[in-house]
């Protein structure tokens, strides 16, 4: 939670287009595979929360603390992956526009440089 808060500042700051890109709601499903696929991701992301609570609870997997260490050293990984890629596509947004043409050219720009050559 604090590492995409500073995400948030920092972008906030640095790119605040980037910001409004992404604070933009996609619109709802439209296909029944689509709204099959995303009930199925949905309860899968809450039933995680509710199996890793009454894991702790139970005490039902024992995790040796050199691989809880990988698996924070990992999820740092990815934010910093993350930020890189954020950094590097300001056109990334949480749903897909239709781009003016003008648009188009400065994404150009995004795959001829960077990470994505």
């Amino acid at each position: 939670m604090v590492t995409m808060s500073v995400f948030g500042v920092y972008f906030s700051i640095k790119d605040p287009a980037l910001i409004e890109r992404r604070k933009q709601v996609a619109s709802p499903e439209q296909s029944t595979l689509q709204k099959i696929i995303a009930a199925i991701a949905f309860t899968g992301f809450a039933a995680l929360f509710v199996f890793s609570a009454l894991d702790h609870r139970f005490a039902w997997s024992q995790v040796p603390p050199p691989v809880s260490w990988i698996g924070n050293v990992l999820v740092v990984l990815s934010f910093f992956i993350y930020y890189l890629v954020f950094k590097e596509n300001s056109y990334g947004g949480s749903s897909i526009l239709t781009l003016l043409p003008l648009d188009i050219i400065k994404i150009d720009n995004i795959i001829v440089f960077g990470y994505y050559k």
